[in-house]
């Protein structure tokens, strides 16, 4: 990871996360994103909150986020390339957020 504080919100959450046993959460709102990043996308963005937390922000606002977030971030290319996290980290019981698109977190999640 980074250089990059992790802020005490974002700790709070991984350690909920790790009481429930989850293995990581994703997070798509925007106001959410910011809430435990510091970084507030102005399009696409989505955070996987685990041991080692990313922001997946598209080329555009890769330098903001880098500027603004407390976690690391990197630049979404595909919906495989985060599948490949998710197979690479062994991360298989995911929190979600309440109003994320089943769809969306079926495209996600499909191996």
């Amino acid at each position: 990871m980074k250089d990059k504080t992790i802020n005490d919100r974002t700790k709070s959450i991984l350690n909920r996360m790790d009481e429930k046993d989850y293995d990581g959460m994703l997070l798509t709102q925007f106001n959410n994103i910011k809430y435990v990043s510091n970084y507030l996308p102005s399009s696409f963005a989505i955070c996987l909150l685990k041991e080692d937390p990313v922001i997946f922000t598209t080329a555009m606002d890769k330098e903001l986020a880098s500027n603004s977030s407390w976690i690391e971030v990197e630049e979404f290319k595909s919906i495989s390339e985060l599948k490949e996290v998710f197979n690479k980290e062994n991360l298989k019981k995911i929190a979600i957020e309440g109003n994320l698109p089943v769809s969306s977190y079926k495209k996600i999640m499909r191996r």
